[in-house]
């Protein structure tokens, strides 16, 4: 399963709309990768979860679920990287092109695992 969309700067809207459409369809994480030659940007919004999920993601876990993104950012970043983190927003900036894409896969990993069952409930 694809858990992010990888596009370079120039990418045309279209696609990252068209991925957008899918996450939203599937219910699951809106995660991308923009990638300029070396380094590359991981982008992970909320808008495509279903509002169950911002109880989770804006609840009592919050603290818990920022610290972890946090973590993941401190292990693929380098002395040129930055990130912006809200509860619903996570931005990882200028990492190496092949850091972000380990990144983009564990932030969306992570932000899944939380999520999930809110979102996707195993019958009973």
């Amino acid at each position: 399963m694809q858990k992010f969309l990888e596009v370079k700067s120039s990418t045309k809207a279209e696609l990252r709309t068209d991925w957008y459409h899918k996450c939203v369809r599937d219910r699951v994480p809106y995660v991308t990768v923009t990638v300029r030659s070396r380094f590359a940007d991981v982008h992970f919004d909320h808008i495509t979860l279903p509002t169950a999920a911002d109880d989770v993601l804006m609840g009592e876990r919050q603290a818990e679920i920022q610290n972890a993104l946090k973590e993941i950012f401190e292990r693929f970043a380098n002395a040129k990287s930055h990130f912006r983190l809200s509860s619903t927003v996570v931005s990882f900036n200028d990492l190496e092109a092949n850091a972000a894409r380990a990144a983009a896969e564990d932030v969306y990993d992570l932000v899944y695992s939380y999520v999930r069952p809110v979102i996707h409930p195993t019958p009973a």
